[in-house]
């Protein structure tokens, strides 16, 4: 099921909510969780039966690991043995299900072998919640967190807002807040916050990310046709696209756990506003980074044993992120490439910080680009032949066709309807000024949804803003289209 479906928005999320506000009226603790880990179940089974059962088999198998990690007693081989077992399984579905075929293909490609690619359907979600049992089992063997019970530990990790894209949340943190006497109580205002945010979320997918994915859809099919300001476009908008698409859903996601008097971390904050690529890795996907840190750049050794050692442990980070998010080398390339430029930021810090950031800034956001345009391409060759023509292609030869792209966005559409469309044709690359203007305007230079959310208090105004957007996204979701990062 799908945030920004009919479905969703209209039932399965009124019914969630105020059946779960309902059952903590009657005092019901226990039937408020099984109410959110049922509600939970039905939304990810929604999407697939097999990959369910998939799911419901790795919690289960986690939490006897764990359980029998902690109730060991004092027999160290056997708590060591089921950490071991714990850490085996998980990295091991995951490499089943995200890796097997993109290493059988190499291995194919490589040896000139003939292996059989089997067919193996990707589970929702695997990244996030094969990390979301890392972490619990990590921090329980290490002391950092005590073991939950059972129903705590199928709610924390099915919780369907961050179930299919995350963000990353630590059991400690979840339970802390669904046993919280407090937080049983219904808030109107977290609510109407709720609401606010999920509407952002819902007009940043809907209104912004998907009509700018028709730019970048053409622009990556026929990039061979285009001149270098075409291209420096098409990359651009999926520079926009990708932020718009994730943090969109990030919001909604903790709309919705508003809503419940959950509160689910921070994911972004303004990342094209870094001045470095390490500043933007602090602000983008943020509990990833987080994760990074504290469960292999620290134990790795972090920057405490010199300059070379933090070197290799930040390429080995940016390494392992850039394989996390796909089975392609070109996830790895955008991955080590990353890490380098963090590497040369590092080293060169006291020089670079002497530079205005109104100079960082715009280099950072072109770095930043170029390197989501890898990430986006099907394979090396296809970004390396599109980098280089973003070079050498010129200015001339204009191809009209990627201008007439921003034509087919509805909010154009209806613009054309009122008999506008004479003067867009007089200027056509004019809406494509307009659009990239006003996306890098929102994002650059007015605040973010956290941002937002941390000084709002519910005026007549706002409330009518969110309707407004909500009704908005809602009305314009004829073709619902999944979020990116559900590849992942």
């Amino acid at each position: 099921m799908l945030f920004n479906s009919y479905i969703f928005v209209l039932l399965f999320l009124p019914v969630v909510v105020l059946g779960y506000w309902q059952l903590n009226r009657l005092k019901s603790e226990l039937w408020s969780k099984l109410w959110l880990i049922v509600s939970s179940l039905i939304f990810y089974g929604y999407y697939s039966l097999k990959c369910l059962g998939i799911l419901c088999l790795a919690i289960l198998i986690n939490y006897a690991l764990t359980s029998i990690m902690t109730q060991s007693g004092e027999s160290k081989a056997a708590t060591k043995a089921c950490f071991a077992g714990t850490i085996i399984f998980n990295i091991g579905i995951l490499v089943y299900f995200k890796y097997t075929v993109f290493i059988i293909d190499n291995i194919n490609r490589i040896g000139n072998k003939g292996i059989a690619v089997p067919e193996i359907v990707l589970p929702l979600g695997i990244s996030f919640y094969v990390f979301g049992q890392l972490a619990y089992a990590v921090d329980v063997y290490k002391g950092r967190s005590k073991a939950v019970s059972l129903i705590d530990y199928v709610a924390y990790m099915t919780f369907f807002p961050k179930i299919s894209q995350g963000p990353i949340q630590l059991c400690d943190d979840f339970e802390e807040q669904v046993n919280s006497k407090e937080r049983r109580a219904i808030n109107y205002e977290n609510i109407l916050k709720g609401f606010y945010l999920f509407s952002l979320g819902l007009g940043k997918k809907v209104l912004l990310a998907d009509n700018i994915a028709k730019i970048v859809n053409e622009g990556f099919a026929n990039f061979d046709n285009y001149n270098s300001i075409e291209i420096a476009i098409t990359m651009i908008c999926y520079s926009l696209q990708i932020y718009l698409d994730f943090s969109g859903y990030c919001d909604m996601a903790s709309g919705i756990g508003k809503m419940l008097n959950i509160e689910l971390p921070i994911n972004f904050n303004s990342p094209y506003k870094a001045n470095s690529i390490a500043d933007f890795w602090q602000r983008w996907h943020m509990t990833l980074n987080q994760f990074f840190t504290k469960y292999i750049y620290i134990p790795l050794g972090g920057s405490r044993s010199g300059k070379f050692r933090t070197v290799i442990n930040v390429m080995i980070v940016f390494a392992i992120s850039g394989i996390w998010h796909g089975a392609n080398w070109t996830f790895v390339v955008w991955g080590l490439l990353n890490g380098l430029f963090v590497v040369i930021y590092r080293l060169g810090r006291k020089w670079i910080d002497k530079i205005p950031n109104g100079i960082r800034i715009p280099i950072t956001f072109a770095i930043t680009t170029l390197l989501w345009s890898i990430f986006r391409s099907d394979n090396l060759t296809v970004s390396w032949a599109m980098i280089k023509r973003l070079f050498t292609a010129g200015l001339t030869n204009c191809n009209a066709s990627l201008f007439c792209d921003f034509n087919t966005i509805t909010e154009i559409r209806i613009i054309s309807r009122l008999g506008l469309q004479g003067a867009i044709d007089v200027v056509p690359w004019f809406l494509t000024v307009v659009v990239l203007s006003t996306c890098l305007i929102i994002i650059l230079f007015t605040e973010n949804s956290t941002e937002r959310i941390a000084r709002f208090k519910p005026t007549w105004k706002k409330c009518s803003a969110f309707v407004v957007i909500m009704t908005w996204g809602i009305l314009s979701m004829s073709q619902v289209t999944e979020f990116i990062y559900f590849n992942f």
